[in-house]
């Protein structure tokens, strides 16, 4: 067998690199393929659309709250009850978006 020049070698150290390099890829191709199949695996594009109706849905309830909760602050005097009324419309929203219960009345009116 003829000896290797130093360029020769270095040649097939990179071809050795390169099919160990081909290998790792095939092996994370394999292993993404099997985590679509066992439903471990989401898509970044799903996670995006959804996270962005969670978003949309949480601002329009939240920017609804003004609006709902205006008549019964127009007529209270009392700091104290204002805090209140505000309090208790935020929380009802807050509780809606943590159930889905917004989202899902969003979808479905699409």
């Amino acid at each position: 067998m003829p000896k290797l020049s130093k360029r020769d070698h270095r040649a097939k150290v990179s071809a050795s690199e390169a099919r160990r390099r081909k290998e790792v890829a095939l092996a994370r191709i394999r292993e993404i393929e099997a985590a679509k199949a066992e439903g471990r695996f989401v898509d970044i594009a799903d996670v995006e659309q959804v996270f962005g109706q969670h978003i949309a849905t949480a601002r329009s309830r939240l920017l609804g709250i003004p609006t709902s909760a205006a008549p019964e602050l127009a007529l209270e005097m009392n700091p104290a009850k204002v805090e209140a009324i505000l309090k208790r419309h935020i929380y009802e929203a807050l509780t809606e978006l943590a159930s889905g219960a917004a989202i899902v009345g969003e979808a479905t009116q699409k």
